[in-house]
């Protein structure tokens, strides 16, 4: 039987099937334990949407092991493994980023945020997205128009 390490590596190359302990490859899928949790989908070769959901330690090792194994590839993020998620799942990290930025002592959580930004501009283009909101919060100048921006999108949306 394969390690996990070695199953991971192996759908990276394009693998369709193939066991490990607890993971295994069908099709352009790798699960953890069952069905139930994909742990990555191939969308072509080379990129894949990386679920972002937590179910067990062991499936995060599992998760862990298949995120390092794409490395340097393309690798979107959502829930589930659904493209469709994505916008929301940008939207929520955006959100959880500004509310931490109110609060930031250093320039990390404003540089994830830049981060996120571009994630969101390149999966819009990537996948045909449309979120006219996330658009607007995703333009800012400085902090103070963070904070506007962030306080201006929770009245719309309550």
């Amino acid at each position: 039987m394969l390690t996990q390490r070695k199953l991971a590596q192996d759908f990276i190359r394009g693998e369709t099937e193939g066991r490990a302990s607890h993971m295994f490859i069908n099709n352009d899928t790798i699960y953890s334990y069952g069905r139930h949790f994909p742990i990555a989908v191939r969308i072509e070769d080379f990129e894949f949407v990386y679920n972002t959901e937590k179910y067990s330690m062991t499936t995060t090792r599992h998760q862990s092991i298949v995120a390092t194994a794409i490395g340097n590839n393309i690798m979107w993020q959502a829930p589930d493994c659904i493209i469709d998620n994505i916008p929301n799942f940008i939207t929520d990290e955006i959100l959880f980023l500004h509310t931490k930025i109110l609060r930031a002592r250093s320039n990390n959580k404003i540089l994830s945020l830049l981060i996120y930004h571009e994630y969101w501009k390149k999966a819009k283009t990537r996948f045909n997205l449309e979120d006219k909101e996330l658009d607007n919060l995703c333009l800012f100048k400085n902090k103070d128009e963070i904070v506007a921006k962030v306080v201006k999108y929770r009245m719309l949306n309550k």
